[in-house]
């Protein structure tokens, strides 16, 4: 599959995801294509790197793909219990 089609995909999911988000009722649901889609934007930006020789799209794709997963794992940990809300960490 060629990075458009990547790229595209991952936009879409990506967005699908934002919609849910601003129902209180399906917000849960928008967890299912969240990581699907940071995976398919990291390796559209991979592969669009490759196909171009530039290094930086690649770069890009990794950094997409580490902090996407990154704010994952913090949802995750918020859902789970293992980490406070936001907003609640207070000094």
């Amino acid at each position: 599959m060629s990075y458009r089609k990547f790229g595209t995909i991952g936009f879409a999911l990506s967005a699908a995801a934002d919609f849910l988000v601003l129902s209180v009722y399906l917000a849960l649901y928008a967890l299912a294509p969240y990581p699907v889609s940071i995976a398919l934007r990291g390796i559209g930006w991979r592969r669009l790197g490759e196909e171009r020789g530039v290094g930086l799209y690649k770069i890009t794709g990794l950094i997409v793909i580490a902090l996407g997963a990154l704010v994952f794992l913090i949802i995750a940990g918020v859902l789970r219990g293992i980490l406070p809300p936001m907003g609640t960490i207070g000094f």
